[in-house]
C-alpha cells in the first residue's frame, strides 16, 4: 500500500490481516509533506494487529527515523514494537556489512538452509557483538541465520543510510554496519536457528519483527548514490575470503528478499499458530 492523502482507511476491512504475510514499512517524506504525518497512527495500529496475527514485520529506513513525517505511530509506537528506536538519520559512504560474532551450532532453521548458530549472547540489547575479520569466522557467520542465506558481499552505496536508533531490549543484532551501526536486528523471541534467542516474553501466535537500517531503494531507480548492483571493495572489506579484485555482486537485494522469503515462512506458521489459539 501506498501511504497518500487520499487512500482508503488503514484497517482491517480495507486491508485483510489475511491478505498479507510479510509488510514490509519504509517511509521517505520530508517534513512539509502531510500524508505520512496524517496516517502514522492509522498505520502503527494496522501493522500492530496484523502482527497480533501472526503477520511478520519488517522495518526499513526511514521508518526506524525520528519526526512523524517517518515513523510509526499507534500502538506500533505506543507499546514498542520496533526494534531499533527512532534515531537521527545519518549517512556514510559505501559502508559494507559486519557480522556478529557466531556461536556454531548445526541445525535446520524455518524456510531458508542455513547452519549454525548464533551466540546468545552476543549482540542483541544496547550492545553490538564484536564482528571478526578472520576467513574461517567470516564464512562460519555468514552462515548462521536464513537472512544472511547468501549474503557475503554488501555495498550500501556512496550515501550509506542508517539510523542511529538504539536496539531495543526484545532484540538481537545479527549484523552491523562496518561502522558498527546496527544493521539487522531480529526479534529475540525468533527460532529460526533453532533456539530462542533471548529469554524475552513472547505472545504466542504473535509474528516477528525484523529491522533492517538500509533504505532499500537501490540506484537502478536512477539515484545514483543509493546501493549498486555491484559492490566497491570498500562494501567487501569485513569479508575478506570472498575479496577478490573483479567486481562482484551487491548482496543488498538478496538480503530484502531473504527478508520476505523467511517472513513468508514465519508468518504462515505464526498465522496458523494464533489462528488455533
Amino acid at each position: 500500500m501506498e501511504i497518500a492523502d487520499e487512500m482508503p482507511p488503514l484497517d482491517a476491512e480495507h486491508f485483510p490481516f489475511a491478505d498479507y504475510r510479510v509488510a514490509l514499512v519504509t517511509s521517505d517524506a520530508s517534513d512539509t509533506d502531510m500524508s505520512w504525518t496524517t496516517h502514522r497512527e492509522a498505520l502503527g495500529d494496522w501493522l500492530a494487529d496484523f502482527q497480533d496475527c501472526g503477520g511478520t514485520v519488517v522495518q526499513l529506513m526511514f521508518s526506524l527515523c525520528d519526526g512523524n513525517h517517518l515513523s510509526v505511530g499507534g500502538r506500533w509506537e505506543r507499546e514498542g514494537r520496533g526494534l531499533l528506536s527512532p534515531g537521527e538519520q545519518d549517512s556514510e559512504p559505501h559502508l559494507g556489512i559486519s557480522l556478529v560474532m557466531p556461536a556454531p551450532r548445526p541445525t535446520v532453521p524455518m524456510g531458508l538452509s542455513s547452519g549454525g548458530a548464533p551466540d546468545r549472547g552476543g549482540g542483541g540489547g544496547g550492545g553490538v557483538g564484536g564482528g571478526d575479520s578472520s576467513n574461517t569466522t567470516a564464512a562460519a557467520a555468514f552462515a548462521v541465520h536464513p537472512l544472511l542465506s547468501n549474503v557475503r558481499v554488501l555495498d550500501g552505496g556512496s550515501e550509506t543510510f542508517f539510523s542511529l536508533g538504539t536496539v531495543a531490549h526484545h532484540g538481537h543484532t545479527l549484523a552491523t554496519w562496518t561502522n558498527r551501526v546496527p544493521l539487522l536486528v531480529v526479534d529475540g523471541s525468533d527460532d529460526g536457528c533453532g533456539l530462542l534467542r533471548k529469554p524475552v516474553e513472547h505472545v504466542r501466535g504473535r509474528g516477528l519483527s525484523i529491522a533492517v537500517n538500509m533504505y532499500p531503494i537501490s540506484a537502478d531507480s536512477g539515484y545514483a548514490t543509493l546501493w549498486p548492483r555491484e559492490a566497491t571493495a570498500a562494501g567487501r572489506r569485513e569479508a575478506p575470503s570472498f575479496v577478490s579484485s573483479a567486481p562482484h555482486r551487491n548482496d543488498a537485494g538478496r538480503l530484502l528478499v531473504n527478508c520476505i522469503a523467511y517472513g513468508m515462512v514465519q508468518g504462515l506458521r505464526r498465522w496458523n499458530n494464533s489462528s488455533t489459539t
